[in-house]
């Protein structure tokens, strides 16, 4: 290529010169950056070369060279705000009209952007994998991929970061607010934390998910489970005792009545884990997220039952002297390998107590153990709750020999014994 020092400053000077080789090169005077370029054909074009790079504007004939000047001036003001060369390359190659230059660029970054950007999947698998061995097996596990797969996935699952929007997603989350609220609170705070991993990771500036603020007109009252007063507890128990129902249905009625565990722990027994000569029931602690027989809190925890407690096991299970320490104390009715269905109990209790569910025995137990004088905090260690406040501070004694005196009160009280 031959550069001299000749340069070209009108239309005629351009028309009359005749390349002496092929790509001989001159510059334009009244455009710095501004070239034409000739070859032995006769055909020549306009180009730019901005940092070093050179990028062809266009054919001598095809733009004039006012056009070209203009198209140098976009490629320069675009560069400077931070324009991608390869767009600009591609652009020219497309356009040569300097109204449209600007707009060309645009569109071809755009679609450049939004084919590297990631879609909503991309993000979210990633932070789920890290985040689901993390959370107790079941249903705590399945919760987050469960309300995105409903209820975002089939929205905005493919979507490219560079396409959503706030507007579209805040329009999305207000009806999953109307028809799911609870569902609508984990979910937007479930997304919060992936867009915010997003930013941390340099894939987008802002996050589309808006505040939770903005959705404070959809009030929501809270949904606890049915619960009856204290006062019919032993009633209940006297109609699930002589009822027809199964020994592992009324065995897992019975230790919910007397001890307030929750149903998965109680159906998940096995004989081992309680000693029919000490009254000592041990959950382990869970040494991961996958234990499958463990408290909510992953703490170990014990349980001292009382003899009448004992006693009404032995007598409904028919538990012998042989020792099966690996058998579930609670089996199902199909399968001696597979505990009692939660379906199966919850029946049971509606048959006689339309509106209650087990796990709402364990609010009741807590209201009697406040009216027969137990504080506060013992029953909520009664029923491994987690301690707030003051007395998550101060209140840090082993709990157990209190909790026998609530079992031994309550098992009385049941069993009217």
């Amino acid at each position: 290529m031959s550069t001299e020092r000749q340069r070209f400053s009108t239309v005629r000077e351009i028309e009359a010169w005749k390349p002496k080789q092929n790509n001989d090169t001159k510059s334009i005077s009244i455009c710095k950056g501004l070239y034409v370029r000739g070859q032995l054909t006769g055909l020549k074009s306009f180009y730019t070369r901005p940092k070093g790079t050179w990028l062809k504007i266009g054919d001598f004939g095809a733009i004039t060279l006012k056009q070209a000047v203009e198209m140098v001036t976009h490629v320069r003001s675009g560069l400077r705000k931070g324009g991608d060369l390869d767009v600009v390359r591609e652009a020219l190659r497309v356009c040569h009209n300097p109204d449209d230059f600007q707009s060309c660029v645009a569109s071809i970054g755009k679609k450049r952007n939004e084919a590297a950007s990631p879609t909503v999947d991309d993000l979210v698998e990633p932070f789920l994998a890290k985040l689901e061995p993390n959370l107790a097996i079941g249903g705590s596990r399945r919760r987050y991929r469960s309300m995105y797969n409903h209820h975002f996935r089939s929205e905005f699952g493919q979507t490219t970061l560079a396409e959503m929007t706030r507007k579209d997603v805040y329009e999305h989350l207000c009806e999953v607010y109307r028809t799911c609220h609870p569902t609508a609170v984990k979910l937007s705070a479930f997304l919060r934390r992936v867009f915010k991993e997003a930013i941390s990771l340099e894939l987008i500036s802002t996050s589309p998910i808006p505040d939770q603020e903005v959705f404070v007109s959809f009030r929501h009252v809270p949904k606890s489970h049915p619960t009856i007063d204290h006062h019919r507890l032993p009633l209940l128990w006297e109609r699930v005792r002589h009822s027809g129902a199964s020994a592992s249905t009324k065995g897992v009625i019975l230790l919910g009545l007397t001890t307030a565990m929750r149903l998965g722990v109680i159906r998940k027994t096995r004989q081992n884990h309680i000693d029919f000569e000490s009254g000592l029931w041990v959950i382990p602690a869970a040494a991961n997220q996958d234990v499958d027989y463990r408290m909510k809190s992953g703490r170990e925890f014990q349980i001292g039952l009382p003899t009448t407690i004992l006693h009404a096991l032995r007598e409904l299970l028919k538990l012998d002297s042989e020792e099966t320490p690996e058998q579930l104390l609670f089996p199902g009715a199909r399968a001696t390998n597979s505990p009692i269905t939660d379906v199966a109990v919850n029946k049971l209790i509606k048959k006689y107590e339309p509106n209650l569910t087990f796990h709402g025995l364990r609010n009741s137990i807590k209201i009697w153990g406040r009216d027969n004088g137990f504080q506060d905090y013992i029953m909520d260690a009664y029923c491994d709750h987690e301690l707030t406040g003051l007395d998550k501070a101060y209140r840090r004694e082993n709990t157990f020999q209190k909790r026998l005196a609530v079992a031994e009160a309550l098992s009385q009280y049941i069993l009217r014994s």
